[in-house]
């Protein structure tokens, strides 16, 4: 599945968790992310508009309360510092391994939420999806490399019912 910008999927943390979901087999829709997690209610507001007003996570812990809606156990990494990067980077591979997508935040271009879906053979890229990729995708939509490390990252632990 790919994301992209104008498709009705704005808020790029719930779109990056809707995909994640689906690849999962979990029933969820894009709106019933928004509503159980209750983002849907809030929007932020600056002196000038910017994109990321819609991102779930900037004025509160939505993620949380989605998590524990859906049953899944939430594990954040947040701004993992340089040394602690090869133990993040084994857990990332374990969860794509065990088939669970991680959601992350500045994959590509610039600071928005996206879906870490795969790494190369050394495990020393990933590869995702985000809303910066249409432009770049070729017939077969294959996945692209992420441009940076993530500065927030979110893995789906053990189902809990």
């Amino acid at each position: 599945m790919t994301l992209e910008w104008e498709a009705d999927m704005d808020c790029t943390w719930a779109g990056a968790v809707y995909a994640a979901l689906r690849y999962m087999g979990e029933p969820y829709t894009y709106e019933q992310i928004l509503g159980l997690s209750g983002a849907c209610y809030r929007i932020a507001f600056t002196e000038i508009w910017d994109w990321s007003a819609t991102d779930a996570l900037v004025a509160f812990d939505y993620s949380s309360i989605l998590f524990n809606a859906i049953g899944y156990e939430q594990i954040w990494a947040d701004r993992v510092e340089k040394d602690d990067r090869n133990e993040e980077r084994k857990n990332i591979v374990r969860d794509i391994t065990n088939g669970k997508p991680v959601i992350a935040i500045n994959l590509r271009v610039a600071p928005e939420w996206g879906v870490i879906t795969g790494f190369s053979e050394n495990s020393k890229n990933f590869y995702c999806r985000t809303y910066f990729d249409k432009e770049h995708l070729n017939e077969n939509n294959d996945y692209l490399e992420s441009d940076f490390w993530p500065f927030m990252i979110i893995h789906f632990g053990e189902k809990k019912r």
